[in-house]
């Protein structure tokens, strides 16, 4: 794909289009094999701007295509390597228009230039090496070269600063060539003063040295100019030129004759026709004026429409006259008393005759149409401003004659804060100005601001009156300097008002010849277009292009689109005319009643009809002049896109309602706006990181609420949004993810069969049950054998059946708890367990009683013959049973969760109900088996062959060591564990007691049965009437 193009206005923006589509080369991609201007019957040139488009890449390119006769290099980072290239490229060696412009060359090496000029010596016709930062070194070293230019016709050499020396040398050298008709260069290093400003009388010590050393060589006027920079008045270039006697006269003198502007006649600048680049300097430099001049035309554009409307002041033509105040000077009234009366020196006495101004459009400016303002109420004359709605202007105490034409702002306080919002800038600076608008705008800011959480990272307030108007409004050439590197992205706020489709048509159809009195509209199409001189010193128009338009001025020169303060001098023009056509019918009606004669309408009389003027555009927008009943503005959002050499592109990336819902007064194409280059999303304006899911924010101490630490959710907490003030905590049958960003739900959890330990438990109590059978059996089988006798067989029997309910009732701990098992956990180990204990104690008081009859008759005789002992177990049982009663009839046990013990799980388990009741279950138990095993240690050490006090008392022991063991390990357990320590005492305790109570018999029944006989009671002094039982 070839890209082909020509060199006109256009071709500016399409090579900066081409830079910008090569710094966004990542997102933006275009295939050209080579850029080319002019049809292939022309003569070709290649334009490249910006830095840097590596168009040396497609050298090969160069050499194939045909020869390029003009190469234009304009703010490109150069370096030598480009030279160099050029310098011996083929196609180079035939070129006629050489123009380097904004591009720095100090560094380079002087040979350089040198060698390229003497390859272009032969064809070059034209040469520009502006702004290059060229040094004296540079100069002396290209002079040579440049002698044997001998086609040379132009050269331009400003913007570069070199010693007086050098330059007397330069010039001496061009004013000796014989095609050379015109040089511009810049005053030497001399001329300018210590803060590198234009010193006025060096800089004219400097001219007159160079005439004295010039002599008489020199005799063509713009041969060598030279060009100090711009008025400060009219903000033209200045250039000063040897004059016919030898003396250095200012360029176009009348031109910057800055008297009265009304009627005066302008003199085109003229030009030589050998230049063929536009001044964009010159134009860019005026760029305030060059949009301001929109005014004019917008102006033009609704009297014309008005006076062709028949509807509107039929048989009335409306006029206007134009003149500019110069703001906070002492001349400030100058202009505006020669527009209303036709001279300044006189007040009170005009001297125009005829035509009257019946109105006054004034602004942007609101402090002009303040100062202004104070002349019109003098003569009751309306005044309509056309800038934004200013504050200061709103007293019309004051002002009773001003008429504000913008909509009120009342909701752009709203509109900044929902921009901020949607951006989450919460961190943000305010820089206002310290005036009316500033002071009103500004505790409205702070209480939206307020509103939606945004703080105040710092507070500027700005006197207008201190900034100067070039701080004020940044010329292009210094906005050039904000790189596409920068952070900043300008976005804006400006009303939104109806398109106004045929003002376009009328801008794109405006030149001189339409309006020839216009001396602006000639000058911007002089310096916009190329056009030559003639002879009579005017302008000829036939010489510019046919088909020249405005449209052809790139956007930041000129605008088509009606801006804001175009569309409120629409607005004004079309009210001053509804005002003035309903006061002429009113008129017309009360001479029609009356009988009086016509009389001439007097501005006063206006300010009456033009207080209630209400009526629709042409546009279809409602127009209210009254300020108590205007409507609310809408905004357009516009962001400013900072394409290279300061073509600052306006596109409109939104909209603000203040009529639409609340959810739904901003919308925003965020895919349009233009961020800084190395990003492609919103940047952050926070004074905090935001608090991620997971994290709470935490104010920091002194400071602003958006100043912030982010502190991470506790156990069981979530938080499941960005900035959340607080942790959300998770219902009880849910638990918090590590992340702490959700709630998941627990995984019910107990010790359930299934798993290993709750399996080994069961087993094993199984197992021991089973066991415990096993002795029963075998002691009711050998029944009749003397140890079984000996040792109290009911009691024995009574011990064995109860502890196989000891060792089963720790079944009731596994497996998923409900209602009947909680309540027959606690139940039936007590009652097992007091079963139990109370044989254990029955038997050892048995032992005891029969040692101790010693005589018949006695007590003890009486109590063992009784069967006394044998009731010791109901009694014991009785009293537990009571325990458990009053248990399970004041506060039951009952199912409970855990979702403390285990992350992630919800243990379920049987709560006590009452832990007192339980303690005092365990307790009595404990008490009954201390009481046993006191007895059982007393008759340890009784005589007798079968006597088990012995193995009663280790029991015993066995028995209180495991569940004094078990509190502590109890207390300090959880969730399902406890229930295990629970279980796992139940059947320690009961094997004790089993292991060491009956395996010892067991052992003697089924191992040495030798040792199961009587003869160890043969041999004792029983009484013989005691049987043993």
């Amino acid at each position: 794909m070839d890209l082909s193009i020509h060199y006109s206005p256009k071709d500016h923006l399409q090579a900066f289009l081409l830079q910008w589509a090569w710094e966004r080369r990542e997102r933006v991609q275009l295939c050209p094999s080579w850029v080319i201007s002019g049809s292939p019957a022309a003569s070709p040139r290649a334009a490249y701007a910006g830095s840097p488009i590596p168009w040396w890449k497609a050298a090969r390119h160069l050499q194939e295509t045909a020869a390029i006769e003009d190469m234009s290099l304009s703010s490109c980072n150069l370096q030598e390597t480009d030279l160099r290239f050029l310098s011996w490229c083929l196609c180079t060696r035939q070129r006629q228009h050489l123009c380097l412009r904004n591009s720095s060359i100090k560094t380079f090496s002087p040979e350089l230039l040198r060698a390229l000029l003497e390859q272009l010596a032969g064809t070059m016709e034209t040469l520009v090496l502006e702004k290059c930062e060229t040094t004296d070194a540079q100069v002396s070293a290209f002079l040579p070269a440049l002698s044997q230019c001998s086609k040379l016709s132009f050269f331009r050499f400003s913007g570069n600063h070199i010693f007086m020396d050098t330059l007397k040398s330069l010039l001496g050298l061009m004013a000796r060539l014989g095609h050379l008709n015109e040089s511009i260069y810049s005053p030497s290093v001399e001329s300018y003063g210590p803060t590198g400003n234009l010193d006025p009388d060096s800089f004219f010590q400097v001219l007159a040295g160079l005439a004295q050393d010039l002599g008489d060589v020199v005799t063509t006027p713009n041969k060598i100019q030279i060009c100090p920079g711009f008025c400060h008045l009219c903000n033209c270039l200045l250039y000063y030129f040897r004059g016919a006697d030898g003396s250095w006269v200012l360029r176009d003198e009348e031109f910057h004759n800055h008297g009265a502007l009304a009627g005066s006649c302008i003199r085109c600048k003229p030009h030589h026709k050998s230049i063929m680049y536009p001044l964009w300097e010159e134009l860019e430099h005026n760029l305030v004026y060059s949009n301001n001049y929109q005014f004019v035309l917008a102006l033009t554009f609704a009297m014309e429409e008005i006076n062709k409307t028949p509807a509107l002041l039929h048989n009335l033509t409306l006029g206007f006259d134009i003149c500019n105040v110069e703001d906070g000077l002492p001349t400030a009234f100058k202009n505006p008393f020669i527009c209303f009366f036709g001279n300044y020196t006189v007040p009170n006495y005009s001297c125009i005759s005829g035509n009257k101004s019946i109105g006054a459009l004034t602004g942007p400016s609101g402090v002009t149409s303040a100062q202004i303002g104070t002349l019109l109420d003098l003569y009751r004359l309306p005044q309509l401003t056309i800038g934004p709605y200013d504050q200061a202007l709103n007293d019309h105490r004051k002002f009773p004659g001003l008429y504000q034409m913008a909509s009120k702002d009342t909701s752009i306080a709203t509109a900044m804060v929902s921009l901020l919002v949607y951006f989450r800038w919460n961190w943000v600076g305010l820089l206002t100005f310290l005036d009316e608008n500033g002071l009103w705008i500004l505790p409205l800011l702070k209480e939206e601001m307020d509103k939606n959480r945004i703080c105040v990272a710092f507070e500027l307030a700005i006197s207008i009156y201190g900034l100067s108007f070039e701080r004020l409004w940044e010329s292009p050439l210094r906005r050039r300097s904000l790189t596409r590197g920068s952070f900043h992205v300008l976005l804006t706020f400006s009303h939104h008002h109806p398109d106004v489709s045929r003002f376009t048509d009328f801008v794109k159809a405006v030149n001189p010849c339409k309006y020839p009195e216009d001396f602006f509209l000639a000058r911007l199409w002089f310096l916009s277009f190329n056009c030559s001189d003639s002879e009579s010193d005017c302008v000829t128009w036939q010489n510019c292009p046919r088909d020249a338009s405005l449209d052809w001025l790139p956007g930041h020169i000129f605008g088509l689109t009606m801006s804001a303060e175009s569309y409120n001098i629409y607005n004004a023009v079309y009210a001053v005319a509804q005002a003035l056509h309903e006061m002429l019918l009113h008129q017309t009606e009360v001479q029609t009643i009356e009988n009086r004669k016509e009389t001439v309408p007097s501005p006063a009389q206006l300010h009456t009809f033009l207080r209630n003027t209400q009526f629709q555009n042409p546009a279809g927008d409602q127009v209210i002049i009254d300020d108590k009943r205007k409507l609310e503005a809408d905004y357009d959002i516009v962001n400013t896109w900072n394409i290279p050499q300061g073509l600052d592109l306006k596109v409109k990336i939104g909209q603000f309602s203040p009529f639409a819902l609340h959810d739904h007064q901003l919308s925003l194409s965020e895919d349009l706006v233009e961020w800084p280059i190395e990003t492609t999303e919103p940047f952050l304006s926070v004074c905090s990181e935001s608090c991620g899911p997971g994290f709470r924010k935490s104010l920091q101490e002194g400071k602003a609420a958006c100043c912030f630490d982010c502190t991470p959710c506790t156990e069981n907490e979530m938080a499941n949004g960005t900035d959340m003030e607080q942790c959300v905590r998770c219902p009880d049958h849910q638990y918090a993810n590590t992340q702490r960003n959700q709630c998941l739900l627990r995984a019910a959890s107990f010790l359930a069969y299934g798993e290993p330990l709750g399996m080994a438990l069961a087993c094993m109590a199984l197992g021991l049950s089973t066991l415990t059978a096993a002795v029963l059996g075998v002691f009711v089988k050998h029944h009749n054998t003397s140890i079984v006798k000996a040792n109290n067989q009911s009691l024995s029997y009574i011990l064995l059946l109860s502890l196989i309910f000891c060792f089963l009732c720790s079944l009731l701990f596994i497996g998923r708890p409900n209602t009947v098992t909680c309540i027959l956990q606690q139940t039936t180990f007590g009652v097992a367990f007091t079963v139990t204990v109370s044989a254990i104690l029955a038997k050892t008081v048995t032992v005891v009683l029969a040692f101790k009859v010693t005589s018949p008759g006695r007590r003890m005789r009486r109590l063992l013959m009784s069967g006394a002992p044998n009731f010791i177990i109901p009694i014991c049982t009785l009293i537990q049973v009571t325990l458990c009663g009053i248990w399970l009839g004041t506060s039951p046990p009952f199912i409970d969760t855990d979702t403390h013990s285990e992350h992630g799980h919800l243990i379920i388990l049987c709560n006590k109900g009452s832990f007192t009741a339980f303690y005092c279950v365990l307790g009595y138990l404990g008490s009954l088996a201390l009481a046993s095993f006191t007895v059982a240690f007393l008759a340890r050490n009784l005589p007798d062959t079968f006597n088990e006090a012995k193995f009663l008392t280790f029991s015993m022991l066995v028995f209180c060591s495991v569940w004094l063991t078990f509190l502590p390990v109890y207390h300090s357990a959880k969730g399902k564990v406890m229930v295990a320590v629970e279980v796992f005492s139940i059947l320690a305790s009961s094997i004790g007691l089993l292991g060491c109570i009956f395996f010892p018999k067991c052992y003697i029944i089924l191992i040495r049965p030798d040792k199961n006989c009587a003869h160890g009671f043969r041999n004792r002094k029983v009484p013989m009437h005691i049987k043993p039982s």
